[in-house]
Formats: C-alpha cells, structure tokens, sequence
C-alpha cells in the first residue's frame, strides 16, 4: 500500500505543480475501488484511494484549467492473444480472467479507446470503460453492504 499509494500522490504532486491550463492527468485505478473484493481487501483499498484522491484532485484543479481522470477499468486482457481469436473475441478480451464473467473482461485496446475518448471530452473525474462495468460499479454502489460482500466473495 505505501509503494502504490505514495507513488500516486508523489507523481501527482510532481506533474501537478508544473501543470499549465489544458494539460491532463490519468491514474488508473480498478472497478473494484467500489467493490470490497473479499481475498483482493488490499487491491481494493489501495484502488480506492487513487479513486477518492483523484476525483478530490479533480475538483481542486478544476479552476486552473487542469484536467484529473481516474480511469477504472474491470478485468483487463493485457496478454497477446492467439491469432487464432476473432476480431469480437478479440476485443472481448483473452481467456486470461477466467475467474471474471466474460462480460467484465476486455481487451486493453477497448480499455484506451475509451481513456483517450473520455479524455477528449474532459468527461467527469471517474471513467469506467465498458457498460457491463460500469453496471457492476453502479451495483456494487446500490446494494447493500453484506449483499456485495456475499455476491464478491464467490
């Protein structure tokens, strides 16, 4: 936590110090700085920081014309994927997270693209690609605690 935590803040302060009207800073954090993932309770507290400290540090910089994003991607394919994939099972991701449903997973390209897209359009502090994502962020907000705990830890 001190490597990943300090590092953030650390960097942040560098680039943000220097920062002039127009320019961006992305940390990317995870889905699960919404979620408790029992087995994963450092991961995701970690990641909870780099989101709460970034959507804060967008706010701040707002005035200044300096943008902040926390990009919150789910299970990412960052593996080279067999040529042998399609084009759809390619963006879907490769079978490297065989624990998460097919649907969370994608392709670190699909990841980008909608990094860069959000970043266009200086989109809020938070961006979470992909829709089944953003519906399981939306859900890990709405239910209940004990709920999300018992779902997340199957």
């Amino acid at each position: 936590m001190h490597l990943g935590g300090d590092a953030v803040v650390v960097l942040a302060h560098a680039f943000l110090s220097g920062a002039r009207r127009g320019d961006a800073l992305i940390n990317v954090s995870s889905t699960l700085a919404h979620a408790p993932a029992p087995g994963l309770a450092v991961y995701s507290a970690g990641k909870a920081f780099v989101t709460v400290l970034s959507e804060a540090l967008w706010y701040e910089q707002r005035p200044f014309g300096v943008h902040v994003m926390t990009l919150c991607p789910g299970p990412t394919s960052t593996e080279s994927l067999p040529l042998s994939l399609s084009q759809p099972e390619a963006e879907a991701g490769s079978p490297r997270h065989q624990d998460a449903p097919a649907a969370l997973v994608q392709s670190a390209r699909a990841v980008v693209r909608t990094a860069l897209r959000a970043l266009d359009r200086r989109a809020g502090p938070t961006v979470v690609p992909g829709r089944a994502n953003s519906l399981f962020v939306l859900a890990a907000r709405m239910l209940p605690r004990r709920t999300l705990l018992a779902m997340l830890s199957r």
